[in-house]
């Protein structure tokens, strides 16, 4: 079991901290801990807020996003380099379209 999450565990980890970096690039100074708080959350989320907000009509590249949330659990279901590859590119994805949410939402 440890080994099916070796990778999904350490990129969920590593996403969070990346997102509270981002956080704290993004708002802009003078601005409250519910901000920062808010921005992480996005980024968090992935495409969700992305779609949710309309901006998928925009930036279609949010949709990679999803691709993401698709090929995050590769690894777990089978354990091997192909789907621990997977599973990353996958954690990047989700990620990135959080990130690009968190971009506009703020500009």
């Amino acid at each position: 079991m440890l080994r099916k999450f070796s990778v999904v565990g350490p990129g969920l980890g590593l996403g969070a901290v990346s997102a509270l970096l981002v956080a704290g690039g993004i708002v802009p100074s003078g601005r409250g801990l519910t901000d920062y708080a808010f921005t992480w959350a996005v980024v968090m989320g992935g495409p969700i807020l992305g779609h949710l907000w309309g901006f998928a009509q925009y930036m279609p590249v949010l949709a990679f996003g999803w691709l993401g949330a698709l090929l995050v659990p590769a690894h777990c279901v089978h354990a091997n380099v192909t789907t621990g590859f997977l599973s990353s590119i996958g954690l990047f994805l989700w990620f990135s379209s959080g990130y690009l949410c968190a971009m506009v939402a703020w500009w």
